[in-house]
């Protein structure tokens, strides 16, 4: 998965070019965007929440089924039908399709990866997996148009309660957590005071923090090895545009 600060910087991208919103719907579309990754946050299967596993697990189908499982599920997914929707609930709803979109691309990233780099497995990756992500989070933030107006619109957000897959609580559990390391900094800090709000132990959060320290430089230069940030937030970008516009399409597309 891409990181939080990574989804904001695609979502501050994608509503803008999204002629079904408007600055109203700027707060509950980045809360999409972030709180997809509530699996993380709650005893939930990442299976239910983004329709899909993991490279090592279900291979090409981590980037080609996300979307297209969201899509297939949409109306069961909701509380009410997609167009008795409000614009609250339609951004939120958009933004989490964002989030997905931008995953099977993080995912394509990484299964390119390791065929550049001829290895099967994450798990054989030079670098820590956790530590690329969090360089990744700390070079996206530098793309950033204007993270001012992001923060304000988070914090006049607030999580609307439109879907039936994830109990709204766990969607609010997330955002009580994350809210103030995501919108006070984007540093490996910032990160490391998500995981103590999380709850990570004192000894696992010690050893994720010498981890950095370590690798973070082969982290970084591995990044720009791949061509940066930018190639890969260009391509979110894309797909999220080709994809969200889609919840708006007739029901008979999207059958069971």
């Amino acid at each position: 998965m891409a990181s939080l600060v990574t989804h904001l910087v695609i979502g501050e991208r994608v509503l803008t070019r999204l002629p079904q919103f408007d600055v109203t719907d700027y707060g509950p579309f980045l809360l999409g965007c972030l709180l997809a990754d509530v699996n993380n946050f709650a005893d939930i299967d990442r299976r239910r929440t983004h329709f899909a596993g993991k490279l090592d697990e279900d291979g090409v189908a981590a980037f080609t089924m996300m979307c297209t499982g969201f899509l297939r599920r949409r109306d069961g997914l909701l509380l009410h039908p997609w167009n008795e929707l409000d614009g609250t609930g339609q951004a939120f709803v958009s933004g989490y399709l964002c989030h997905l979109a931008a995953d099977e691309e993080w995912k394509r990233l990484g299964w390119n990866l390791l065929l550049t780099l001829g290895i099967k497995s994450v798990a054989d990756l030079p670098v820590p997996g956790g530590v690329i992500m969090t360089a990744f989070s700390v070079l996206s933030s530098e793309r950033f148009v204007n993270f001012p107006a992001i923060a304000t619109a988070l914090s006049d957000a607030s999580v609307p309660d439109v879907m039936t897959h994830v109990p709204h609580e766990a969607f609010q559990t997330m955002w009580d957590i994350v809210r103030e390391p995501v919108m006070n900094g984007h540093t490996p800090e910032h990160f490391f005071e998500l995981l103590r709000r999380q709850g990570i132990p004192s000894a696992d959060l010690q050893a994720i923090q010498e981890r950095h320290t370590t690798y973070w430089d082969e982290a970084v230069a591995l990044i720009r090895d791949m061509g940066g940030v930018e190639p890969f937030i260009q391509t979110a970008v894309e797909h999220s545009l080709e994809v969200i516009p889609r919840l708006w399409a007739d029901r008979s597309l999207h059958p069971e």
